[in-house]
């Protein structure tokens, strides 16, 4: 099994595409190099969306969005490490959504009403 390597959240800045730099980003207090994928151009709503949180968090965003299982098992084939513990402001547990509500507590919500309406 593989060590996590934590980093600090200036080096994650740093990683932001600019000047031939990698173009990492932070997904719930984890840290993803996305630089192969961006020079792929197969996000399909274009790249530009990604650089956006280039060396920033995008965890908010990624779950607004809503993305797929697949989109979300993409992104983990591109982790490096995480972010050190030092530096962590997320709380993933408690990210909200459009309305307010985090992705567990809708999913809970969603099969509960489908099972009341079934």
């Amino acid at each position: 099994m593989t060590e996590t390597v934590y980093y600090k959240i200036d080096e994650i800045k740093q990683n932001d595409g600019k000047n031939k730099m990698e173009t990492w980003i932070i997904f719930k207090d984890c840290v993803y190099d996305v630089t192969e994928f961006l020079a792929k151009d197969e996000h399909p709503g274009g790249v530009e969306l990604i650089q956006e949180f280039a060396g920033k968090c995008a965890t908010k965003a990624f779950l607004n969005v809503g993305h797929s299982r697949d989109a979300t098992r993409l992104l983990a084939t591109f982790k490096i490490g995480e972010v050190a513990q030092e530096d962590r402001t997320t709380d993933a547990t408690k990210l909200k959504t459009n309305n307010g509500v985090n992705r567990i507590e809708r999913s809970f919500i969603s099969r509960l009403t489908c099972g009341i309406l079934s």
